[in-house]
């Protein structure tokens, strides 16, 4: 059996995982971790220095100091995971008093939603850590993976048969679930813990209580995105069991089903109607603007925008491009680093050439992401990897021409006219960056 509980024992392996996702938690939640970590950096780089300097000592010599420099290294980490395991028994026991309680904050976030935020306490965070784990672990809840549900949708549009396709999405998702009917199937399961089931309806209560709404789970929290999948199982399954059904791919809450209509027998009548019918049975409605229903094999030009990209369907040939929104959101972006640029020339001219070489770099370009121990990659290229048409990239290359034309550097003219979104595209063109530039990159991007 799963163990659920919320000990020391459990949060330790959280905080190593997040540690191995580049997540430093030490500086976040625990500053006296502080000297324990610098003492051991401080013995790795006296390990590095003595291996520059290998050459010039005598073999006996230079293992010996390395076997020192490493016993002192391994005493030093011993020492910090006996002050980690200290600092989580502390947690655990704040966790077990009756005082403790998970309240909900509201904020608003890109294109003024309200977004949802926990505590600052390190309890709080630990805890939903906890529960996402036990919900994931018991109930296999997870995402499906974007770029591997493009591919089969791209395959299938592909090819030649008569299919029918519904482009839809739920409306206001997270705010339409229906929570009374969430905690009745967690009941009624029987499967999460008596502590686990407490702390996910102190946060549906702490949401409902700020939000004033009998229904929905608080975007930005770490557990939200876990009982929504949870929550969308049954609808999963009814739209699956959809007679002619060869494709249904979900993101969210952004879902499009391809089906084979059968030549004779039972008359199924509209799948998209089916679909809307199916989210009624659930307390959901559908996005009418996102909806949409085609007959795949018909001569008239189609398309439609799924998970960022655009499917353009043209006398049976498919194109595909980056969605509208996608580019728009380069093109702010774009702008945005030249307005950043403008603003902070006149105080720090350096500072403006970096940050904007920088950003304009990472725009037009691909990285590694540096927080990432999975060796993440993101990009011009990683984003829009099954593209077929880069016209909208090559209009993005015109634009920027013209900002950097009026730019009166022209030594920045001449690096900024190297990068282009179509070069980091075709050539996937890489750049490495820093986690401190990272920071100062995206600073001009807030919500974008």
């Amino acid at each position: 059996m799963l163990d659920q509980m919320f000990t020391a024992e459990n949060f330790r392996r959280i905080y190593d995982a997040e540690n191995r996702k580049g997540i430093d938690l030490a500086t976040r939640y625990f500053p006296t971790l502080n000297p324990f970590t610098l003492a051991v950096r401080d013995k790795v780089q006296d390990i590095r220095d003595l291996r520059k300097i290998e050459a010039t000592m005598a073999a006996d010599d230079f293992e010996a100091q390395l076997l020192a420099l490493k016993a002192a290294l391994a005493t030093l980490k011993a020492a910090k995971s006996s002050a980690v395991d200290s600092l989580m028994d502390d947690i655990s026991q704040r966790v077990l008093k009756s005082s403790f309680k998970i309240k909900l904050s509201q904020k608003t976030g890109p294109k003024g939603k309200p977004v949802f935020c926990i505590d600052a306490e390190p309890e709080t965070f630990f805890v939903i850590k906890q529960l996402q784990r036990n919900i994931h672990r018991i109930y296999g809840v997870k995402q499906a993976n974007r770029h591997d549900l493009v591919c089969q949708l791209r395959d299938m549009l592909g090819s030649k048969f008569p299919f029918e396709l519904v482009r839809t999405d739920i409306s206001s998702f997270y705010e339409s679930i229906d929570r009374k009917r969430l905690i009745e199937k967690l009941d009624r399961d029987q499967l999460l813990s008596p502590a686990s089931k407490k702390y996910i309806k102190q946060v549906l209560d702490s949401y409902g209580a700020i939000s004033s709404t009998p229904t929905g789970v608080p975007r930005g929290v770490g557990i939200s995105a876990y009982l929504a999948e949870l929550y969308l199982r049954p609808v999963d399954k009814a739209i699956r069991t959809i007679p002619g059904v060869v494709l249904y791919c979900r993101f969210v809450d952004d879902i499009v089903a391809v089906f084979a209509r059968p030549p004779a027998g039972e008359s199924l009548g509209s799948f998209k109607d089916r679909i809307i019918s199916i989210f009624g049975d659930n307390g959901l409605t559908h996005n009418t603007a996102k909806t949409s229903e085609f007959i795949l094999a018909d001569l008239n030009p189609k398309d439609f925008e799924y998970l960022g990209y655009r499917f353009i369907l043209i006398d049976s040939q498919l194109k595909i491009e980056p969605s509208a929104s996608k580019v728009e959101k380069y093109r702010a972006r774009m702008n945005a680093a030249f307005d950043a640029y403008w603003q902070m020339r006149p105080i720090s001219p350096r500072g403006a050439y970096r940050g904007l070489v920088g950003r304009i770099k990472f725009l037009t370009g691909n990285t590694r992401l540096s927080n990432s121990k999975s060796h993440a990659v993101t990009g011009i290229y990683y984003n829009n990897s099954i593209a077929t048409d880069l016209s909208n990239l090559e209009q993005l290359d015109r634009e920027l021409r013209v900002l950097i034309k009026a730019l009166k550097s022209s030594s920045l003219q001449r690096q900024l006219k190297k990068l282009k979104f179509i070069t980091g595209f075709e050539q996937r063109r890489y750049h490495n960056f820093s986690t401190r530039e990272l920071q100062m990159i995206v600073r001009a991007w807030k919500h974008g």
